[in-house]
């Protein structure tokens, strides 16, 4: 079965009925075990899956692309996607996309909404799950026609680099004002998508856009390092 999104000869991104219609697994229900196999030696949040977006007047967002996602403590450095500056292990848990369902896979002490986890189980929009004794997250799956989540510290935790949210990027990115974007820009006056084709990260807006001081029309595809302006938006992206 194809659940992912379908990218057009134009580049952007389009769904299939299957995609829209979901999953139907139910949330919050424990889900088959599956071993997590990582090696301590794999990278994280390298420089192709992950990148700093800075919003003008909004804040800056981990984007972290791909369809599992390590958190984990001090010490952990690279080895983890979401790295966390508080009491925690270095790998504390694992969050893995299936299909357009999140689940969350506990790897030391962990709670979802209050109650004690110790298997895989599925995520929904608004849950909690707090790592070791301290850190708190909340899942945010935003938007009908994307498979991207958001995860926000609800503790007075942060991140490394320090991100005012997590983008779980499966395939595209909402940012701009209308409700179910993954970014709200509420001053933007219609909302751009930020998306990942091949090994390219691009961008399309409504407003002509302007990449690095030239013209590059409704879509463009951006270097790893950029600034991103539009006749309301302006953003700026890093690699890590």
């Amino acid at each position: 079965m194809t659940c992912g999104p379908v990218v057009n000869p134009t580049g952007l991104p389009s769904w299939n009925n299957e995609f829209l219609a979901g999953s139907t697994i139910e949330v919050n229900s424990v889900v088959e075990d599956r071993p997590h196999d990582r090696s301590h030696g794999d990278r994280g949040s390298d420089s192709k899956n992950a990148r700093m977006l800075w919003i003008d007047g909004v804040g800056g967002f981990l984007i972290v692309a791909g369809d599992e996602w390590l958190i984990g403590g001090p010490g952990a450095g690279s080895s983890v996607e979401i790295n966390v500056q508080g009491d925690l292990s270095r790998r504390a848990a694992a969050v893995r996309r299936q299909g357009s369902d999140y689940v969350l896979q506990p790897l030391a002490p962990t709670r979802l909404q209050g109650e004690p986890l110790d298997r895989p189980t599925l995520l929904r929009t608004g849950d909690r799950f707090q790592l070791g004794s301290v850190v708190e997250f909340q899942f945010h799956k935003t938007h009908p026609l994307s498979s991207s989540a958001r995860l926000n510290l609800v503790s007075r935790h942060r991140t490394q680099p320090r991100a005012d949210g997590v983008i779980l990027l499966a395939d595209t990115c909402v940012i701009g004002p209308s409700q179910g974007a993954h970014i709200q820009c509420p001053h933007w006056t219609s909302d751009a998508i930020l998306f990942v084709s091949g090994d390219d990260w691009r961008i399309r807006s409504e407003e002509p856009l302007v990449v690095d001081g030239t013209p590059a029309g409704q879509t463009a595809v951006l270097n790893p390092d950029c600034r991103i302006e539009g006749e309301t938006l302006a953003m700026s992206m890093e690699r890590l």
